[in-house]
């Protein structure tokens, strides 16, 4: 089962949903949702641009299944304090930004990370990407809390890796091959 674009833009009265049979998921999906708590989304595989952007009150998603993750993946949502993501290999630009409760993350399949991956999260302390191989521009760009950070298999970074992390001292990165401008700055 597929949703096309622009699954309910703009819903301000839906609290929780679940959708069992969902494989893939379009563009703008449950974008700018105001009411949303919980979201379940056990079989969906494929998840495209701008899907759960700016869904102030959502604290609670299930998606096991996800392999794949479009751009501005929940950008600006303020309840969410924790995300794992299982089964995702493959990460879009604007990856979690501005989650200002956000405070652990667990990808322990992902291996490309586009560009802007979780910028301005002051809570976050917790990063597990074990697999990671390829980090875009702009990657934990403004994080207060971070302090540790292990990337055991990237080979390459883009620009602006880890600029403006006042708590960041220490980073592990043994297999790190390409840096791009402006690393730690």
């Amino acid at each position: 089962t597929e949703i096309n674009n622009e699954f309910l833009p703009y819903n301000k009265c839906i609290t929780k949903l679940e959708l069992p049979n969902v494989e893939k998921i379009g563009d703008m999906f449950l974008y700018r949702n105001r009411g949303l708590k919980e979201l379940n989304l056990p079989k969906a595989q494929t998840i495209k641009y701008g899907c759960l952007y700016n869904n102030k009150k959502l604290n609670k998603e299930s998606l096991p299944n996800v392999t794949v993750i479009g751009s501005a993946f929940l950008s600006f949502n303020q309840n969410i304090k924790e995300i794992h993501l299982p089964n995702v290999v493959r990460i879009g630009d604007s990856f979690l930004n501005d989650n200002f409760e956000l405070e652990e993350i667990e990808l322990p399949k992902v291996e490309h990370i586009g560009d802007q991956f979780l910028s301005y999260n002051p809570c976050i302390s917790k990063i597990y990407l074990p697999n990671v191989k390829k980090i875009g521009n702009d990657f934990l760009s403004h994080n207060d809390g971070l302090t540790s950070l292990d990337l055991p298999e990237v080979e390459q970074v883009g620009d602006w890796f880890l600029i403006d992390n006042r708590r960041l001292d220490d980073i592990y990165v043994p297999k790190l091959k390409y840096v791009g401008e402006n690393f730690l700055r």
